[in-house]
């Protein structure tokens, strides 16, 4: 019975010692994890962060470009207004002379403008190179820290592992030594079957509270196991997040090139329209010469058939008549292309009406593509805040379960002194 009785001790003294361990190694399991979920939220507050820097930055280079095409406009309209101005004055001065000279201004100012363009450009490939350079550091940056984050587990892992093992012989050692009776123990044989029978009840009263216990520790080691599982779903949202994060910023980056692009466009339209009407201006001139030789032609033949008037007075009403058909038929040219002067004004007034409704539409689809951004931008911010709240919630339960746990071991400790007491 004695042996019994001491084998139940032993068996329950490794009990607690394997429950001890236990729970410290759940303890440290549990800190490790708590100081990864703390460093991968600071890690994707500064990928936010990052994220809302690239938006400023794209939503500035945008206003730039909108209020850089309201300054074109506007210097359109002003040089239309300039041509208005010109053509009014080309009718007193020669036409080949301002020609020549509205070429050159045109020319100097087109170079500048080209400059300025250029500078530009290289400017925004430097700011576009810039961010594509630091996104790819960033990503370098979180494939090296998950790479450091899975050495430390295996590290981990082998440390308990090896910590396990010694506990394991120091059991096996404490069990030896006391298996082995001292000289006292036979002295003190008669004193201890008194007390055998109290001893038998406390026995029992303490194998309850360890079955009590054990299940305690299977409900812990299940709410450890979905406490592990809810980090991972909540690590895999966090990696979610990040993806269609950076899904966004590719989408962002797409829009701002096709923003280039339809600036490219609207500037070689912009030199189509000026060289349509360059080559309108050179048709006028060429037609109003023309108008002025037809005119010096009708003159010298009018002078001619003065002269041979007095000769020739039948000839000069046949010649009469060939004149005016003539002059009939250069006034009805010269109104077919005046009328198709003002077609191909009509057609240059209904292609700038179209142009400004596409910058319109474009803006329009802008503004609306901007403000879905930034709907999903507070959703994602709403569901970070929910899973804080829950992950403090969890966080405050763990700790009172094993403040819980630590007074009931101290209470089962102190027990199992009072009974080492006893028996001594």
């Amino acid at each position: 019975m004695l042996r019994d009785d001491i084998s139940r001790e032993a068996e329950l003294q490794s009990l607690l010692q394997d429950e001890r361990d236990r729970c410290s190694q759940y303890k440290q399991i549990y800190q490790t994890l708590k100081d990864k979920h703390a460093e991968l939220q600071e890690e994707l507050q500064s990928i936010y962060e990052q994220l809302k820097d690239a938006v400023a930055q794209n939503e500035q280079i945008k206003s730039s470009n909108e209020s850089y095409i309201h300054h074109l406009q506007a210097k359109i309209k002003e040089q239309q207004g300039e041509l208005n101005i010109l053509k009014e004055k080309l009718q007193s001065h020669d036409p080949k002379k301002i020609q020549t000279a509205v070429l050159e201004e045109a020319t100097k100012h087109y170079e500048l403008k080209m400059k300025e363009l250029h500078s530009e450009v290289d400017k925004l490939r430097e700011q576009y190179n810039n961010l594509h350079f630091e996104n790819a550091v960033l990503k370098c940056q979180f494939k090296s820290r998950e790479s450091e984050y899975s050495r430390n587990l295996e590290r981990m892992k082998l440390q308990h592992l090896a910590e396990v093992e010694q506990l394991q012989n120091k059991v096996e050692t404490l069990e030896k030594e006391k298996s082995q009776p001292s000289d006292t123990y036979a002295v003190e044989l008669k004193s201890a079957k008194r007390d055998i029978l109290q001893l038998t009840s406390k026995l029992k009263v303490l194998q309850a509270e360890c079955e009590e216990l054990r299940a305690q520790n299977e409900n812990q080691s299940l709410q450890m196991n979905s406490l592990n599982r809810t980090h991972s779903k909540q690590l895999a949202d966090h990696m979610n997040n990040i993806r269609l994060l950076e899904s966004e910023k590719s989408k962002l980056i797409m829009q701002k090139e096709v923003l280039e692009k339809e600036l490219a466009n609207c500037q070689e339209h912009r030199k189509t329209l000026n060289n349509e009407l360059q080559v309108c201006r050179r048709e006028i001139f060429s037609l109003r010469s023309k108008a002025e030789e037809c005119e010096h032609k009708c003159r010298m033949l009018t002078t001619n058939l003065q002269v041979e008037t007095e000769q020739w007075k039948a000839e000069k009403e046949s010649e009469q008549e060939q004149l005016h058909d003539e002059i009939a038929r250069l006034k009805a040219e010269l109104r077919a292309l005046k009328d198709s002067l003002a077609q191909e004004q009509q057609t240059m007034m209904t292609k700038e009406q179209d142009y400004q409704q596409n910058l319109i539409t474009a803006r329009q689809q802008f503004w609306k593509q901007i403000n879905e951004l930034n709907q999903e931008k507070d959703k994602l911010e709403r569901k970070i805040k929910e899973t804080e709240s829950n992950r403090d919630q969890a966080v405050s339960q763990s700790n009172h379960e094993l403040q819980s746990m630590q007074q009931k071991l101290q209470q089962s400790y102190a027990l199992k002194m009072d009974l080492e007491k006893e028996l001594v």
